[in-house]
Order: C-alpha cells, then structure tokens, then sequence
C-alpha cells in the first residue's frame, strides 16, 4: 500500500495540471482560445451592396419590377384624390403616389413591443416603367444603427407612404425602433395610405377574406410560389443570427419584396375602378355593390345610382341582391326620384322577391305621406304584418315582437287617419 500524499505533494501534482491557487479558493484553467464562427454572408443568396454609414455598414438589395407574375405593376395617378376620396382620409389629398414609399418590413416576432427588430425593411417607389424595391437587412442585432441610417436617408426623399395594415403594425414598430435609438422616425407626419382599409370597402364583399395572399389571388390573379409562410420568418432569421445558416433566408426577401409589388399593383387597380369602373371591366356584381356603397360615402350620388343598378343586372347572393336595391331605392328617394323608388318596391312586394321589411315599409310611408292614399298604406302594412309573423322576411330588429308592434301602431294610425278622411295626424 503505497504512503498518503503530503499536501505538498498534491499542490505540485495540481500545479503540473495547471490549476492555480487564488484568491478565492484553487481555480480552474482558463479554457482554449474559441475559433471565431465564420457567419454566412448574404450576399452568398442575395445581391446586393454595403452601403457604409457613420454607424457601421448596411447590407442593402435593389431590384427592378417592370411586372409582378407577368402583370404590369402599371402606374397610378399623380394625385391621392382618388384614394382620399375612397378612404375619407382628406390628408391622402396632398400625397403624390408617384413620390410614395412602399414599406413592408419583416420582423423578429409579431406581437411587436421593444424587443421586436425589424430585421429586413422593404422600401417599393415608382420609376419611370419599373418598380423599384430596396431592401435594408440587419446582418446583426448590433448593426441596428446602420440600418436605421441608411433607411432615413432612403426615406427623406419621399412624400409620403403606402403600407399594407402598416398603420397598425409597420409603422409603428419602426418608429418605436427610431425611438429607442434617439432618432426622429421618418416620414412620421407624411401623409399615409393604408391599402388595407380600401382593400375591404372594395372587395370583401366578394372575396370575404382581404388578407394580402387573398387579393392577389381574387384581384391580381396571381398564385405565388416557392414562398415561405409569415409566421415561420422570425425563426428563419433567429436561425441565421444564431448558426449561420443561410437556409431560407433568400425566400424572405422574394416574400417580402412581392408584399410589395402587389401593394403597388393593388393600388393602381384600386384608382382605376374607382376613377373608371365601366371603362376599366368591373365586371361582379360585388363589386359593384361596394363601389356604390364608396361613391354614395364620398357624396358621388349620380355614380353610386348607376353602381348599383349595375350590381342589380349581375348575378349576386339574395342577400346582396337585396342590399343593392335597398341602397338604390333609399337614393332614389333622397333625389326625389320616386317614380322609380315605387315602381321598384311595387315591383318586389307583387312578384313575392322582397326577402326584407324595408319595401313594405318605404311603400307605406309613401303612401300616407306623400300620395295620401291611407287604403293604399293600409294594405302595404297589413301584408308586412302577416309576413313578419310568416318569419317569409327578414327585419333589423332581433325581436320580431318589436317589429310587430310597430307595424301594428302604423296601422291604427292608417285606419284613424282613413276614418277621418283626413291626412292630418
């Protein structure tokens, strides 16, 4: 059995080892040097440049659209008029759609908040046939500097912005990262037009979903492929900060930069149905009836009453079918065109078409009080009396009840005013 070391023995055998005494007790030897990890650099999948800035550099992509899945990305008019009169915004009066930026950013998640980078912003303009798309990618976390620099110049040039839902989310977020960086955001009181709110008054009443992949399948008739889904995105980018890996990262910039080509194809569709739906083949009736329902928004009578007469000749859902009508007798009616009005709302109750209240009801009332034919009125409003308790049409109201009683306190009146002989009261 071989002797116990001695404590000095064991000192040396640990000095030979490299473990050294300090203050704080025997500490271990400090580990080997690491190799630095060589990070895949994006110009490998994406061209581009470095665009030096007094914060660092900046990797930035610059592509020309001349057409978008072999649509012409086309041109919109120079004035915002249209889309101001489409939005009610009266500030997009003063935005020359010509001068605006297209911004779509991607980020790093997308419940936004001060720890959500924008690690890729888009930036879309009209030039001359094409469409150009600038595309401003934070390599590093730490190089958020740079890009926000580059993206401020980029941006000082334009008059105004186009997004997709950016007022909610885009915008935003890139301000908050220009706050935290002590930065005034760009643009932050230029006028700003938001496809996406004249998107749904144009066309959710026939595609239902206005989600951007929604209209350019429904309005540009486009099918993108080779995509990569939005909310898979962030973890594409985490993956590349992180390992290097390239992976799908190309495809994020595809994604991004079609968001906004069709952001510009979209708006050009937009001006031209609104300006010109005859000439430029609105053909649903849908539509149609939107654009009725935006031209009678803007004060633009005489052009909604010819949109929903249009939308009247078209195939429509019973449902929409009757909202045109309803729409078009109401206007009727306000410009005094009760000829029309009536004969139309005759025409609905006598042929058993009239799947709503409203024709039993505008007919009454004209009859008491305008043509004061009391017999009249009193028909109409006994026919809508047994066709409510029928459940044969369908009301405003939740409780048919109320419904009822109203049509029952029109109908004593009618009969008072009948038994009078009088169209007083």
């Amino acid at each position: 059995m071989s002797e116990p070391l001695s404590m000095r023995d064991r000192l040396e055998r640990l000095r030979r080892l490299g473990v050294q005494r300090g203050v704080e007790g025997i500490q271990p030897p400090p580990p080997p040097p690491r190799e630095p990890r060589r990070r895949a650099d994006i110009a490998e999948v994406v061209d581009g440049v470095d665009v030096t800035t007094p914060h660092g550099a900046c990797f930035i992509a610059d592509t020309r659209y001349p057409e978008h899945a072999g649509l012409p990305v086309g041109e919109p008019p120079s004035t915002g008029h249209h889309v101001a009169r489409l939005t009610r915004d009266a500030s997009l009066d003063r935005l020359d759609l010509r001068r605006a930026a297209f911004v779509d950013i991607e980020t790093t998640g997308l419940g936004g908040g001060t720890g959500t980078l924008a690690f890729l912003v888009g930036v879309g303009s009209f030039e001359g046939d094409a469409f150009r798309v600038r595309q401003f990618f934070l390599r590093d976390p730490g190089d958020e500097l740079a890009q926000l620099h580059a993206l401020d110049e980029w941006l000082s040039q334009f008059s105004g912005i186009v997004s997709f839902n950016g007022r909610a989310f885009d915008m935003p977020l890139l301000t908050t990262r220009y706050r935290l960086a002590r930065r005034r955001a760009p643009l932050a009181t230029a006028p700003h037009l938001d496809l996406l709110l004249p998107a749904r008054r144009l066309w959710r009443a026939r595609l239902g979903s206005c989600a951007l992949g929604s209209l350019e399948r429904g309005i540009l008739g486009v099918e993108r492929t080779d995509d990569v889904p939005g909310m898979i995105i962030p973890y594409i980018y985490f993956d590349y900060v992180r390992h290097g890996t390239l992976g799908r990262l190309e495809r994020v910039f595809y994604h991004n930069a079609l968001d906004i080509v069709s952001m510009a194809a979209l708006l050009t569709r937009m001006c031209d149905a609104f300006d010109d739906p005859w000439g430029n083949g609105v053909s649903h009736g849908a539509d149609w009836l939107s654009l009725g329902i935006v031209y009678e928004a803007a004060g633009a009578v005489d052009q909604a009453v010819e949109a929903y007469e249009h939308a009247m000749r078209c195939q429509l859902p019973p449902e929409l079918h009757e909202q045109a009508k309803e729409r078009w007798g109401q206007l009727c009616k306000r410009e005094g065109a009760w000829d029309r009005a009536v004969a139309e709302w005759v025409a609905a109750i006598d042929t058993g078409t009239a799947r709503r209240l409203y024709p039993y009801v505008e007919l009454a009332k004209y009859y008491e009080h305008r043509a004061r034919d009391y017999t009249s009125a009193i028909v109409t409003v006994r026919r809508a009396i047994d066709m409510v308790r029928a459940s044969q049409v369908r009301h405003d109201s939740l409780n048919s009840a109320t419904v009822l009683a109203e049509l029952e306190h029109r109908l004593a009146r009618l009969e008072r005013k009948a038994a009078r002989g009088s169209g007083s009261g």
